[in-house]
């Protein structure tokens, strides 16, 4: 019987995973064909979440104070992962802003979004954070791995639980703490940096660009099967302001940083 409950629990994350994607990509196809603004205002939820300059605010009050534009976004998911219950995951890739008819870009980097199903069961963007990076065209990039089915975790009630036992082993060793939450299913997102998928990497990024960046949780979410959750909030470097992302996922390891976002 648990066996039967494995393999269906396996097959409905799948199946989620694919429609997932597939919103993403409706997403990126509806703000090519129509419009960024209208395309954002199609799937932002009433209550997203974005980031601009250190501030957090509600995504599509944004979206409706911003004129109309030609320019062009362009962005793709590559790397995502589901829930077990199905309801919420994430998406990330890269993303060019190009003038009408250019082949350049004016802006490029890295987009992550965390989607949840509505009351109707549409797939909604609830909060969308993007970092600057190096180079890279957007049809080049084809890693689409899936992260590993997790174990169902007890006695959890707030992802924050887990954000709170994680900064403070941060607080007392330094960048040394990320080595412990982190596995070779995470992805890293850096202000300046390519996207970084294995431990080595993300290790060295982490050791060079920070000093002690301070992590200032506001808000997250938690799945129905509490084996996949995000928090978001600050981030303080002395005066400096900007804010970050952290998708939580539960392992037979216990609690691993999926993914992670750092502006600065």
């Amino acid at each position: 019987m648990r066996y039967l409950l494995f393999i269906l629990l396996f097959a409905t994350t799948v199946s989620a995973q694919q429609r997932i994607t597939e919103a993403e990509t409706s997403f990126a196809i509806l703000a090519r064909d129509s419009g960024v603004k209208r395309a954002f205002l199609r799937y932002l939820d009433s209550t997203a979440v974005t980031f601009q300059n250190g501030t957090i605010q509600n995504g599509r009050q944004q979206i409706w104070k911003q004129p109309d534009s030609d320019l062009q976004l362009i962005w793709k998911p590559v790397y995502y992962y589901t829930a077990l219950s199905g309801n919420t995951g994430f998406t990330t890739g890269p993303y060019e802003l190009r003038a009408p008819g250019s082949d350049s870009a004016r802006d490029r980097g890295q987009f992550s979004s965390i989607w949840a199903k509505d009351a109707y069961g549409n797939w909604k963007v609830v909060l969308d954070i993007g970092v600057s990076t190096p180079p890279s065209k957007v049809d080049t990039i084809s890693n689409t791995k899936i992260a590993r089915v997790s174990s169902l975790p007890s006695g959890i009630g707030d992802i924050r639980e887990v954000e709170a036992r994680f900064l403070k082993s941060y607080q007392t060793s330094g960048n040394l703490a990320f080595s412990e939450y982190i596995d070779g299913a995470t992805w890293f997102n850096l202000e300046g940096y390519p996207p970084l998928h294995d431990s080595t990497s993300i290790m060295q990024a982490i050791n060079q660009v920070h000093g002690r960046i301070m992590f200032k949780p506001v808000a997250g979410g938690l799945s129905e099967d509490r084996d996949l959750g995000y928090v978001y909030g600050y981030t303080l470097e002395g005066s400096k302001r900007n804010n970050y992302m952290r998708v939580w996922n539960h392992t037979q390891s216990g609690w691993k940083i999926l993914l992670q976002i750092i502006q600065w």
